[in-house]
C-alpha cells in the first residue's frame, strides 16, 4: 500500500505595508528531475512527532517529475519503522517572518 502527495506549486509571498498588496518573494514550481537542494532539505529520520514512518531521501519517497513534487508513503520496513515516507523543509535556506503561503496539492484519501 502506498500514498502519494502531489505538490503542483508552492508559493511564498510577503505582505507589504499597504492593505491587500502582496509581493512574491520566493516560489518553486518543481521544474526539473531532482529536488532543488539549494532551497530544500531532506528531513531524514524518525520520531519527529511520534509518527509511524521513517523519513528518507529515497526516490521511492521523494520524487520530482513533470513539474510535480511527489511525497510517497509506503508500507515497508525501514530502520525499525513499518512505513517509509518523504519529508522536506526549507530550514536555514528559505524563510521570512510574515506573509502568506500558497500551495496547490492533491492528497490521497484516508488517514
Amino acid at each position: 500500500m502506498k500514498w502519494t502527495v502531489h505538490c503542483f506549486l508552492l508559493l511564498f509571498s510577503a505582505h507589504t505595508m499597504s492593505a491587500q498588496c502582496w509581493s512574491l518573494v520566493w516560489e518553486d514550481n518543481f521544474n526539473g528531475t531532482t529536488l532543488n537542494t539549494a532551497d530544500w532539505n531532506y528531513a531524514i529520520g524518525g520520531s519527529f512527532n511520534n509518527e509511524l514512518q521513517y523519513y528518507s531521501d529515497s526516490p521511492n519517497n521523494v520524487k520530482v517529475e513533470n513539474g510535480l513534487l511527489k511525497l510517497t508513503a509506503r508500507q515497508e520496513s525501514l530502520n525499525g519503522y513499518d512505513y517509509s515516507s518523504g519529508r522536506i523543509d526549507t530550514r536555514f535556506k528559505v524563510g521570512f517572518t510574515y506573509g502568506r503561503v500558497e500551495g496547490r496539492m492533491k492528497l490521497t484519501r484516508g488517514q
